[in-house]
């Protein structure tokens, strides 16, 4: 566990560069609430409408953050990749936003029931907000696991009431699968992360889960609509998020950017490297008022 600035515990999972982000962006979780076109995922950040904003400022989110899910009109794609080349950024296109309606995703995740009853014996539930330490990492462990970025504990638990996470659990008990959905504020839900144990894939579990987490968050978040962000390649993702009620978006677009560290190893930053700490202090700085309410 790793704690935060404002003195709360984090629960983040993987390389020391995950690490540093997740414990930023619970620091910032308040101040990036009330910011119109950034959306915490926990594990990563989205600019949404990225054209619009200054160069600079782009580039010093993606420095920071080191990952950075680029939102834009497909139609302002072009030169918003342009500009993020510019600035040193290597940028991953072949992504597809894919988005869906509340009715549609409902309505999909109903059929979806009918259609691939569980294996007898296994179960879906939700991992609660006093979860213990273990099942919190277990589910850390599978998203890592399948080649995901880990969720920090705290958002797995619920994130303040902006997110839940339902897991599936094989006869034995055995964690076989977790599926996390999140929002902002304001604005559509999004599907955060979905992993499944390697022997439980390809059975038609994929769909279940992450269909009875959507639903759940439409009901429990009051979620209009979702979205998710899908490899345009993964005809597995894809044919996924079709079961769930999801569409690519036939004009808005995602891209993912990097920026090189500078550290040079490939082996990414720590908290030691210095490198995005003129971004990650001004984030500290405004929320240092709660750290100190907080900690009094």
């Amino acid at each position: 566990m790793n704690m935060a600035p404002d003195c709360s515990v984090v629960e983040c999972y993987g390389d020391p560069s995950a690490v540093r982000v997740q414990r930023v962006l619970f620091a910032a979780r308040g101040w990036l609430s009330e910011q119109d076109r950034m959306v915490s995922l926990g594990q990563g950040l989205m600019l949404l409408h990225a054209q619009r904003g200054e160069p600079a400022d782009v580039e010093a989110w993606v420095r920071c953050f080191e990952q950075v899910l680029a939102h834009a009109p497909l139609s302002e794609m072009p030169g918003l990749t342009r500009r993020l080349r510019g600035a040193g950024a290597t940028i991953g296109e072949d992504l597809l936003l894919c988005v869906g309606g509340g009715s549609d995703v409902c309505a999909a995740a109903a059929a979806v029931a009918r259609a691939r009853p569980l294996p007898e014996g296994w179960r879906l539930m939700e991992l609660s907000a006093d979860a213990p330490a273990a099942a919190v990492e277990a589910v850390q462990e599978l998203q890592e696991g399948a080649g995901l970025v880990p969720v920090p504990g705290w958002y797995l638990r619920g994130a303040e009431g902006r997110a839940l996470t339902v897991i599936l659990q094989d006869a034995e008990g055995r964690l076989a699968g977790a599926a996390t959905v999140g929002r902002a504020d304001a604005g559509p839900g999004a599907l955060v992360s979905l992993c499944l144990r390697r022997d439980a894939r390809r059975r038609g579990l994929a769909a279940v889960l992450a269909s009875a987490a959507l639903r759940e968050a439409r009901a429990r978040l009051k979620v209009d609509s979702f979205y998710a962000v899908v490899g345009a390649r993964d005809e597995v993702a894809l044919h996924i998020s079709r079961r769930c009620g999801f569409s690519p978006h036939p004009t808005e677009g995602v891209v993912l950017a990097t920026l090189d560290s500078g550290c040079g190893d490939g082996s990414g930053c720590g908290d030691d490297s210095g490198c995005g700490d003129d971004v990650e202090g001004m984030i500290v700085a405004e929320v240092g008022a709660e750290c100190a309410e907080d900690a009094g």
